[in-house]
């Protein structure tokens, strides 16, 4: 089972790490990559540091099981790529809206700004509409 566990965990966290790399090159989903890869460097140390300890958190969870032990490699890609996409659904949920709050505040303020430079430019040449006017006269 400590093999199991250890192949488990090396599995998970090269996964992880390598969807996280692969996400950091979109642009909008750079802090997802870096979190991902984050949580695969640390699926991968616990794996390596806490080997007797995580074995025993995957005994309670009930994985002694023949089936885990012989395809373990399998049951760590299902895992990576659903807590992946757990982990973008709520980045998306919690960091995409605040974004589009903030573009349409950016826009409401540059159009509020476009407005009140039109009111001053036309109240400067409301001015001097008359100035070249008194000069013929």
């Amino acid at each position: 089972m400590i093999l199991a566990a250890e192949s488990f965990f090396f599995y998970s966290g090269a996964c992880l790490f390598v969807l996280g790399i692969i996400t950091c090159f979109i642009p909008r989903h750079m802090r997802l990559g870096i979190v991902s890869m984050l949580i695969g460097d640390a699926l991968f140390a616990a794996g390596i540091a806490f080997l007797v300890k995580s074995t025993d958190i995957l005994i309670s969870l009930g994985l002694e099981t023949d089936l885990f032990i012989q395809h373990n490699s399998i049951f760590a890609v299902a895992f990576s790529i659903i807590l992946y996409v757990v982990m973008f659904a709520v980045f998306v949920k919690f960091f995409k809206r605040k974004k589009k709050l903030i573009a349409e505040k950016d826009t409401e303020s540059h159009e509020n700004q476009n407005l009140s430079l039109k009111k001053e430019t036309t109240a400067d040449a409301a001015i001097f509409a008359n100035v070249g006017k008194e000069n013929k006269e």
